[in-house]
């Protein structure tokens, strides 16, 4: 009878295991609007490559915190209206919120951007710069709509090969800066990734091997930009519940770098 009581609760153990483990392997990564309903939604003011301002905006200085994540959302009915609003005249000329964009306004590069708060209390600081200047003629603060993702969030670069492969090495994040469950968002810009395809890599026959070299995917466009993925395993090597969306290697067999951010785990 007790060889068959610790034989069932062996069993139990193991098809429990087994559960966890597969509940973390099947588990889908949420999409980034589903966590904005844990923080506050509004409007942040942007200008140059790293001024942002509360002046005039939803948000209160109070509504963030080091290590938060500000997401600029896709959908931007603050800058849509602004890009009409007629902000002055100068010499007969009319001047609107689009006059004198430094960007495209039909693809701005920081939509889609998740940025980690750095400073709060001198002035909001982000860790990392806006991926292109945004300005216009009249050097306003340009809106967007963005919401707040609780932190503590960190941004880095990571190194994809493969199907699977992650490497830390290189990188700016560490291994005890991840947890089964965190979420890896892989930014819609990427210079380090870009300033990595022109990089002289080494000469083998003759020939010079760049990190464009033998890619296995449109370098214009990365299918794993944008994808968010759900941490698996930390031990004995990084990896993601899914495979990335496309095959990831060079002629030289590189860990390519991509600009990601790091999202904790209780979302």
């Amino acid at each position: 009878m007790r060889i068959l009581r610790e034989c069932c609760l062996a069993l139990f153990l193991a098809v429990f295991l087994c559960g966890a483990a597969l509940a973390i392997e099947d588990s889908q990564a949420p999409n980034l609007i589903d966590l904005c309903s844990q923080g506050k939604t509004g409007v942040l003011l942007f200008r140059y490559m790293d001024q942002v301002s509360l002046h005039t905006s939803e948000f209160y200085r109070e509504d963030f915190a080091v290590g938060d994540l500000v997401y600029v959302l896709p959908d931007q009915p603050a800058f849509d209206a602004f890009l009409d609003q007629e902000l002055g005249t100068d010499e007969g000329t009319v001047y609107y919120g689009r006059t004198g964009l430094s960007f495209d306004p039909e693809d701005p590069k920081i939509l889609g951007h998740v940025f980690v708060v750095a400073e709060v209390e001198l002035g909001l600081r982000f860790t990392q710069p806006f991926p292109e200047k945004i300005r216009n003629a009249m050097n306003s603060m340009i809106p967007f709509n963005v919401c707040i993702i609780p932190g503590p969030g960190k941004a880095g670069v990571l190194g994809f090969r493969y199907s699977d492969r992650i490497s830390l090495a290189s990188s700016t994040l560490y291994r005890e800066d991840f947890a089964i469950g965190d979420l890896v968002y892989v930014l819609p810009n990427q210079p380090a990734f870009y300033e990595f395809l022109d990089q002289e890599l080494g000469t083998e026959g003759g020939t010079v091997y760049y990190g464009r070299t033998g890619l296995s995917f449109d370098p214009d466009d990365p299918k794993i930009l944008g994808q968010v993925f759900v941490v698996a395993q930390t031990e004995p090597s990084l990896r993601f519940t899914e495979p990335f969306p496309e095959a990831m290697r060079n002629a030289s067999n590189s860990y390519l770098p991509f600009e990601v951010v790091l999202i904790p785990t209780p979302y």
